[in-house]
């Protein structure tokens, strides 16, 4: 009966919450099953679906059973699309993004992109300007650059930046979203764009962000863009920068000899070989 599959859901939501996955893993399945025998393609079985989904993938971890259970979902909720709800069309464009996630993931991205833009289709029509939207965007944005589409990708992430600026402006999303833009607009050349994102995006984390070596990532980000740009004596300011935050973390780790490194060439580039020499010396030691 519904009031069975209702309490074999309770069960499995509370076990999820006490980290008993596999207990709770069976009594989803118990729900669904449940569910199915009462009516198989109803939106109820496609929540189930959707429920298992997210368990196999955040919880345990196996995407392949995940990605089952998601196209389930998707292909029960795409038989009713004709209700035209808004909560019916939320949740179909819920379920694009978790199939295309999977497959992101799993390092399909044609497949990923096709599932991302029939979720954008849908939020752009139901929820315009909405930070949904802009997560969508951003998850288009990913697969493009992983896909080797990099203008493409620049203007998901810009579109999806515009948006969470205007809520959000000094958010760490926000600085996540520059310092991608920055990342695409380095490896086109675009490098006086590139600092402008970067900087953007160490602005704010100097703000906002918990952990100094997230301000320290960016610091380097500043650097190398300078660097590539000839503008050595600035480089070298943020490389140092960097230097400071990481070694007050943990100055045995790989990521201060490679800034070391780091400032060890941009000293050779400014002439000063013998200064260089320490820092390479130094980058050794931990090596």
């Amino acid at each position: 009966s519904q009031a069975v599959a209702n309490t074999c859901y309770n069960i499995a939501m509370y076990l999820k919450q006490q980290g008993e996955y596999k207990g709770a893993l069976e009594h989803y399945r118990e729900s669904l099953e449940i569910e199915r025998k009462l009516n198989p393609d109803s939106l109820s079985v496609a929540a189930a679906c959707t429920n298992l989904g997210a368990l196999l993938e955040n919880c345990l971890g196996d995407l392949d059973s995940a990605l089952e259970y998601y196209q389930k979902a998707l292909e029960i909720q795409k038989e009713h699309a004709d209700q035209k709800s808004e909560a019916s069309e939320h949740q179909l464009a819920r379920s694009y993004l978790n199939v295309g996630g999977i497959l992101y993931s799993k390092g399909d991205y044609e497949g990923a992109l096709s599932h991302f833009m029939e979720a954008v289709e849908l939020q752009e029509r139901t929820v315009p300007k909405s930070l949904a939207l802009a997560d969508t965007y951003y998850c288009m944005a990913l697969a493009l650059r992983d896909n080797g589409d990099m203008e493409e990708a620049l203007e998901k992430f810009q579109q999806s930046l515009e948006i969470h600026e205007k809520e959000a402006p000094e958010s760490l999303v926000v600085s996540d979203m520059h310092a991608n833009a920055a990342w695409i607009l380095c490896q086109t050349g675009k490098l006086e764009k590139a600092l402008f994102h970067n900087q953007k995006c160490l602005e704010i984390r100097e703000k906002e962000a918990a952990d100094p070596l997230t301000v320290a990532d960016a610091h380097a980000s500043v650097a190398w863009t300078l660097a590539k740009n000839g503008q050595s004596v600035q480089a070298l300011f943020h490389f140092r920068k960097c230097l400071a935050i990481q070694e007050k973390e943990d100055p045995e780790a790989p990521e201060v000899a490679s800034t070391l490194k780091s400032i060890g060439t941009i000293l050779e580039a400014l002439g000063q070989s013998e200064e260089a020499q320490e820092y390479y010396r130094r980058a050794n030691d931990i090596s």
